[in-house]
């Protein structure tokens, strides 16, 4: 199955909307919208890039608005390793000054000498390989929370904390939508972010051409350099998320 562009431009509406006012299906009492949750989680690692001095810190509140406005898993709330969030994103073995060194040094010499097929792989490779590894960290199952390895909540972390690496959505409903639509074979991490790729080669020129939110000053670079808004979109287009805008 391809995408239509009028699939694409109906995604690209969708996320104009959750960014500015979150999604109608999440009670009200609970709603953000992705703008929040992009400044609570993004703005975190944005300062402590910046100078690492500052610590990222994580609220209960805010990791909770991410597990119930992402759609993971609600036991997730109460999940006992959730503080460990904040500390994992400044373990040396993820994001360590050296890991960013080597990472922002491929990414030099991909944009020089390389062509952008070559970039976004070694930029989906990274952040496969962050996922897996919040993932693991993130697993509770011997608290007695059902799932084991969290890869969806670890992915939808990253996504917002980290938008200049090309992080993909992992979900069952995607998985779904690419095994049905797109010969996506098996359900592992590496294989969902390797065909997620594979579509945003495919369509990145219509991604890059839509229309985008306004995003806040301090993150705007950040958002642009990891192409996030045309992730954003493409995750929606595949999951033919748009049905309905404004229920409540």
């Amino acid at each position: 199955m391809a995408l239509t562009e009028k699939d694409i431009v109906r995604a690209c509406c969708r996320a104009i909307y959750l960014w500015e006012f979150g999604d109608d299906e999440v009670d009200k009492r609970d709603r953000v919208s992705d703008k929040t949750l992009m400044t609570n989680f993004g703005l975190a690692w944005f300062r402590y890039k910046k100078n690492n001095r500052r610590l990222i810190k994580y609220t209960p509140q805010q990791v909770k608005d991410l597990i119930l406005n992402c759609q993971v898993r609600k036991s997730q709330i109460n999940n006992p390793k959730n503080p460990q969030i904040s500390a994992t994103l400044m373990l040396p073995t993820l994001i360590s000054t050296n890991t960013q060194n080597s990472y922002y040094s491929i990414l030099d010499r991909c944009n020089k000498a390389y062509s952008t097929a070559t970039l976004h792989r070694t930029r989906w490779q990274y952040g496969r390989e962050f996922t897996k590894e919040l993932a693991k960290v993130l697993n509770a199952r011997s608290a007695g929370l059902r799932g084991g390895v969290q890869r969806a909540f670890a992915s939808r972390v990253l996504f917002f904390a980290l938008p200049e690496m090309h992080v993909y959505n992992y979900s069952l409903p995607l998985i779904k939508r690419l095994k049905d639509d797109f010969s996506l074979q098996g359900d592992t991490v590496d294989e969902v972010f390797e065909k997620m790729n594979e579509l945003y080669e495919l369509y990145e020129k219509q991604l890059k051409q839509l229309p985008r939110p306004k995003f806040p000053a301090n993150l705007r670079s950040e958002i642009n350099k990891g192409d996030w808004w045309e992730r954003r979109v493409l995750d929606l287009a595949v999951l033919q998320n748009w049905d309905c805008f404004c229920r409540k």
